[in-house]
C-alpha cells in the first residue's frame, strides 16, 4: 500500500503547462458548495437556535456554539472531499480539481486539511473576516490562478475540461 506522499508524479504533470481553473469557476464552484452546506447545515442551526439555551455568542453576535458547529461541518466537508479526490462537489460541477503542485495528484490530507484551515482561521477572527476577500482576490493577479490558501498548502487548481487541441 502506497500512501499519498508516496505516490509518482502523474504523467506528463508539468505545473508550469497545466491548464488552471480560472476564478469564475472557482467561484461558481464555490457557490455551489455553499448552497450545499447551507442544507446540510440548516437542522443544526435549527436545533442549537430552537433548543433556546444559547449561552454566549463571538464578537459577531453568532451563538458560539453554533459558530463551532458551522466550522466543523464545514471542515468535513472541504478536507473530506478535498483529500479523498481533490474535488468537492461544486468542483466536479464545474470540473476543476485541487492538485498537489509538485505532482499533480490528489493533495495528501495534510495540504487539504492546512487548504480550509488558513480559511478557517482567517475567517473566524471578525476583524480579518474582510481578509478572505483579499485571500481570494490573490487568485486574479497571481499568474497560476492560486489564492493564498492554495499558497500555503502548496495546491493548484486545475481545469479539468478537455482542450480543443485535444480533441
Amino acid at each position: 500500500m502506497t500512501f499519498k506522499d508516496e505516490e509518482p508524479a502523474a504523467r506528463d504533470w508539468d505545473p508550469k503547462t497545466t491548464r488552471v481553473a480560472l476564478p469564475d469557476r472557482r467561484l461558481l464552484g464555490f457557490l455551489i458548495d455553499a448552497v450545499i452546506l447551507l442544507v446540510i447545515s440548516l437542522p443544526a442551526v435549527a436545533l442549537i437556535l430552537g433548543g433556546g439555551n444559547v449561552f454566549d455568542t463571538d464578537a459577531s453576535g453568532i451563538p458560539i456554539e453554533l459558530s463551532l458547529t458551522l466550522e466543523v461541518i464545514s471542515g468535513v466537508y472541504y478536507v473530506g472531499f478535498t483529500g479523498l479526490r481533490g474535488q468537492t462537489p461544486g468542483k466536479m460541477v464545474m470540473k476543476t480539481q485541487v492538485v498537489d503542485w509538485d505532482r499533480g495528484r490528489v493533495p495528501s490530507w495534510t495540504q487539504a486539511f492546512i487548504r480550509w484551515g488558513v480559511i478557517a482561521a482567517v475567517g473566524a477572527v471578525p476583524v480579518f473576516g474582510l481578509m478572505i476577500f483579499a485571500m481570494y482576490a490573490w487568485l486574479l493577479f497571481d499568474k497560476r490562478r492560486q489564492g493564498l490558501h492554495d499558497k500555503a498548502a502548496k495546491t493548484l487548481v486545475v481545469d479539468l475540461r478537455p482542450r480543443i487541441e485535444d480533441l
